[in-house]
């Protein structure tokens, strides 16, 4: 399978509050390009992949002069192993990593993002095909940088699924 889709945005509006130094600004968000596949590599074993892309450099003019603006893209693969099972329940193990370009860094070199992610998902009620109710955990392990800094990061996610009411 695969996903071919732009997001186009109007304009985000800010509202100045009373004791802001600035007024109300409306800015032109640029349009998101995204291309994403998977497919199945064995039974049980799925790859996935994605591109986005978005140019914000038309908002250089809008924001202070200390930030750079420009493009932002990047991409993300992954793979799925979907035959596992935790406690007699499926459990999907998930492992992947990202890159992203940031669109705002604090000097000229630019900024990135990148992330390698694990995580299972638990699938608690299911009717045929459909998941009626599920938890997926992950773990993010990321580096924020530009040539100035670096940030090290570690993210932790619950989601939980239900459908059906």
């Amino acid at each position: 399978s695969h996903v071919r889709r732009g997001t186009w945005s109007s304009a985000l509006q800010a509202t100045a509050s009373d004791d802001s130094e600035g007024s109300d600004r409306s800015y032109d968000l640029p349009t998101v390009l995204r291309v994403g596949a998977s497919g199945v590599l064995a039974p049980g074993l799925r790859l996935a992949a994605s591109f986005v892309h978005a140019d914000w450099s038309p908002l250089a003019d809008d924001v202070r002069q200390e930030v750079a603006v420009g493009g932002s893209g990047g991409f993300g693969v992954g793979v799925e192993l979907s035959r596992v099972r935790i406690l007699g329940k499926e459990a999907p193990l998930r492992f992947g990593y990202r890159s992203n370009d940031v669109p705002f860094a604090l000097s000229s070199g630019g900024a990135s993002e990148s992330a390698w992610t694990g995580g299972v998902g638990i699938v608690l009620n299911r009717t045929n095909d459909i998941v009626l109710a599920a938890v997926d955990l992950a773990v993010e392990r990321g580096t924020r940088s530009d040539p100035t800094l670096t940030e090290r990061f570690w993210r932790a996610t619950v989601s939980l699924r239900v459908s059906g009411f």
